[in-house]
């Protein structure tokens, strides 16, 4: 069996990836696409983020026998804890691709300083008109520059208005950065298993892909969703550097 997981961003949706589901579905027997607490009407569970973590690996990896891995902004953080799993990421694991992913935050203060920013960040969202009013402005950001002008943003403002703020809340506070790992210099999967995917217009993300010692891919036209903004370029590039041989 050869399957491949697919974790979405922060905000997202399993269907997030169905282009790329489309398209790759002859190269693995399962594509398996779960959504985070907090996302999709899931409830959050889980207090904890390690122990979220370890509740993750046993549902959808640890019977898995060969795997590829793709995981966008929060997905990536999240799959990089879970390389962090020795048996998980030496005998599972053929290949990865991280797609406008951060590898932690490197200081005590950093992180505290990040969780205080995070847990704040639904405070003001008190009814649905208002959650609009916030994704409109979450698209606005420097690192989703050129969004806005999509066909297809109001699609994306559509599937993410499903979401529920409330539970986003909770969300944000399990799956924050800050408590992570800061993996920039002990990446944990051998280099040559791993490449990294981002968008030229996100400066930030373009930077630190190159300060990482891994392949590197940047996608012209796109910002931090390249998922969302270029899904045909990010089929090409996992096609071709997973080397997919059809069943």
């Amino acid at each position: 069996m050869k399957n491949l997981l697919l974790l979405h961003g922060f905000m997202g949706f399993p269907e997030d990836f169905n282009y790329l589901k489309n398209k790759l579905s002859k190269y693995y027997d399962n594509i398996i696409t779960p959504a985070f607490p907090g996302h999709s009407k899931k409830i959050v569970a889980w207090k904890d983020y390690q122990l979220f973590i370890e509740d993750f690996y046993h549902t959808y990896i640890s019977q898995e026998t060969k795997l590829d891995c793709l995981g966008y902004s929060m997905g990536g953080r999240v799959l990089l804890s879970l390389l962090d799993k020795d048996q998980f990421s030496k005998k599972i694991i053929n290949n990865v691709a991280l797609v406008s992913t951060s590898f932690g935050l490197q200081t005590k203060k950093e992180r505290q300083e990040r969780f205080e920013k995070d847990s704040k960040l639904f405070n003001n969202i008190i009814e649905f008109r208002d959650f609009e009013l916030f994704l409109k402005k979450w698209a606005k950001l420097p690192i989703f520059k050129g969004l806005t002008k999509s066909e297809h943003f109001d699609d994306w403002i559509a599937s993410r208005m499903l979401n529920d703020p409330y539970e986003l809340k909770f969300a944000v506070n399990l799956l924050s950065v800050s408590h992570m790992n800061f993996y920039q210099n002990n990446i944990p999967i051998p280099r040559n298993k791993i490449i990294y995917i981002c968008g030229e217009m996100d400066k930030k993300y373009c930077e630190l892909s190159k300060n990482i010692n891994i392949s590197s891919f940047i996608v012209p036209g796109c910002s931090h969703n390249v998922i969302f903004q270029n899904p045909k370029e990010v089929v090409k590039i996992l096609i071709r550097e997973f080397n997919l041989k059809k069943l």
